[in-house]
């Protein structure tokens, strides 16, 4: 199995939510070139992991390799908005060295969750329910 994680242009805004997960509220990034959603080893293990059957390479769209693929994340985060609670969305990740960086929601989250990333408005709108989740620009 093969996973894409593109890296975002530099001119390009990257879009951030604050999610809680394992009683940690982490900035989410929001990355639709990224196949999957992906967390980062710290937050893993806090979480607790479950082991793969077989290893994944995951190829960013440089051609660059990322480390890890043995193990998965199966949980809940939680989305709040000025301290509003927005939701609670299941997440299946893969684990992999990302840096400083915490959490991916990658493309499958959003399609699984009925997400579309509103680029003008900087903000995830839920196309079923209506939910519109405001993100932070960086």
């Amino acid at each position: 199995m093969s996973l894409t994680v593109r890296r975002t242009p530099r001119h390009t805004p990257l879009l951030t939510v604050r999610v809680l997960i394992a009683r940690e509220e982490v900035k989410a990034i929001v990355d639709c070139a990224a196949s999957a959603p992906v967390v980062g080893e710290r937050l893993a293990k806090k979480i607790g992991v479950w082991k793969r059957a077989r290893k994944v390479n995951v190829k960013q769209g440089d051609g660059t390799n990322l480390s890890g693929g043995n193990f998965v994340v199966n949980t809940m985060i939680q989305i709040f908005q000025d301290k509003a609670f927005i939701g609670k969305f299941s997440l299946d990740a893969k684990v992999l060295d990302i840096g400083n960086k915490d959490l991916i929601l990658g493309l499958s989250w959003l399609v699984e969750n009925r997400f579309m990333v509103d680029t003008e408005g900087w903000c995830l709108r839920n196309v079923n329910t209506g939910i519109v989740i405001k993100c932070s620009v960086r």
